[in-house]
């Protein structure tokens, strides 16, 4: 579980009462403490067929995080337990015994708007080993002696990835795919290996991961669920950071999967920048600075990385590049009725609109949501939802899709807000997969003056892996 147990026991025996002294309060945890009543209460709701509505605070995907931390705690782990509780932690409105009255409904489950799937699967919002995440997590933020974990430093030598316009540049795009492989029921492959094999039928130049290896980024974790599965670019990889790494700090995220020889290029840096032709493709890091409720909102500043992309996009010869951006984060939610927003004040749209010079990029990939959506740019506009930006024509790209189970986005059904979003069912005899869609990726071409894109979903078939494009588009500036 990688919690160290004598030092967690030795805390909460000896040094708790001193520790609150010195802490900022007792309430450290109350932001974290609402949001998951507020995510509790929107999964009972879909559960029990009286959904809270979707602009409401919280989130079904951590819905169970409560009942977890109340009712599943192991018994090695009660100490950590009651100090939560003496950090205010709220008891959870659901029961095992409510619990296991659901429980038949729960192995087809349920899936909400925004494809969020909640049932009993790997890796779905009842996955149990989520305990384990959310109390690295709650570990990183307490910063208690004995008890938290340090934060790694980040890496302060950018790459500036060159690379010859003398032929096209493929670039596959892929993100919250760090799952390992595991055993999906009878499927002989999971969604992580599916999306390798299409990958590696395609033999694009650049791979770039868009963050999230589970659960909470671990050294162990990112051995086994990313570097040991990863497939290289024949010229470059790279991977960003996310929330569920930091969950443990970011130490796995810079200890290893950083290191690993593939991702060389990247210079052991959480951001970097590729240059071709007339594209400019900036990697940002939206994770390390981000303090919001689980890491969920994003942010991108830190002084080295804000001088950095400052000093990239005002180079002379990057001068009216078309500008990629990709993060970890997502610009929008779901449905695209609203910014990201913190709720300090501010969004990750608004840092990257200030740091490139007040202006926005022509594409934005990013992961962060258990979805495969591509966004209609003239529908966006309409929204108004960047108006605060000038409303400027943007290609939105989420690609969170490529390893965590997910079902079809009921929310986005009839909306013009989305080109494309992930609908072809998983099929198979297992109840957990009937209301599961194909995970997923993209792929993209760049040449002088032009983009094309495509996403592709991934599916086991007699054969092996079946890797089929399921939306594709060329631009031309």
């Amino acid at each position: 579980m990688g919690l160290n147990l004598k030092s967690i026991v030795n805390f909460v025996r000896d040094s708790h009462q001193k520790a609150a002294d010195n802490l900022l309060s007792w309430d450290i945890f109350q932001s974290d403490w609402a949001f998951l009543q507020q995510s509790e209460q929107k999964l009972v709701g879909v559960i029990t067929g009286n959904e809270v509505p979707d602009h409401q605070p919280g989130d079904e995907e951590y819905g169970l995080i409560l009942y977890l931390l109340n009712y599943q705690m192991p018994p090695p782990l009660q100490p950590v337990k009651d100090l939560l509780k003496q950090f205010g932690m709220p008891d959870s409105i659901i029961t095992p015994e409510q619990y296991q009255i659901w429980l038949p409904n729960l192995e087809t489950g349920f899936v909400t708007s925004d494809g969020t799937l909640i049932n009993t699967t790997k890796y779905a919002t009842l996955d149990p080993d989520y305990l384990i995440a959310a109390l690295h997590y709650l570990r990183t933020k307490s910063h208690i002696p004995l008890f938290s974990t340090k934060t790694h430093p980040y890496g302060t030598t950018p790459a500036v990835f060159d690379v010859p316009d003398t032929d096209p540049l493929t670039i596959a795009v892929f993100g919250d795919w760090g799952t390992g492989k595991w055993q999906d029921s009878t499927a002989a492959m999971c969604p992580a290996e599916l999306v390798n094999a299409g990958i590696t039928s395609l033999n694009p130049d650049i791979v770039i991961h868009l963050g999230d290896v589970y659960y909470w980024g671990s050294s162990d974790q990112e051995t086994a669920n990313f570097s040991g599965m990863l497939v290289a670019g024949s010229k470059a990889s790279f991977t960003l950071n996310s929330n569920h790494e930091m969950y443990d700090g970011g130490n796995g995220y810079f200890d290893v999967a950083l290191t690993n020889p593939a991702l060389s290029a990247q210079q052991q840096t959480s951001w970097f920048a590729i240059t071709y032709s007339d594209w400019l493709l900036l990697g940002l890091d939206s994770a390390y600075f981000d303090d919001s409720t689980l890491f969920k909102s994003g942010t991108v500043t830190g002084d080295d990385q804000l001088a950095f992309i400052k000093e990239v996009v005002t180079k002379p010869e990057n001068a009216g590049k078309k500008i990629i951006v990709m993060t970890h984060h997502n610009t929008i939610n779901y449905d695209g009725a609203s910014l990201n927003v913190r709720k300090h004040g501010g969004s990750l749209a608004q840092d990257v609109f200030e740091v490139l010079g007040n202006r926005m990029p022509e594409f934005w990939y990013y992961g962060h949501l258990h979805n495969g959506i591509v966004y209609n740019a003239a529908a966006v506009q309409q929204s108004n939802v960047f108006a605060q930006f000038g409303n400027p024509a943007i290609g939105l790209r989420c690609m969170g899709h490529a390893g965590i189970p997910a079902g079809e986005a009921r929310g986005l059904v009839g909306n013009p807000i989305a080109d494309y979003f992930v609908t072809t069912p998983m099929g198979g005899n297992d109840p957990r997969h009937a209301k599961r869609v194909l995970n997923g990726f993209a792929l993209f071409t760049l040449e002088t003056g032009k983009i094309t894109e495509a996403v592709y979903e991934v599916a086991n078939s007699n054969t092996g892996a079946k890797c089929t494009v399921a939306w594709q588009q060329s631009t031309t500036f």
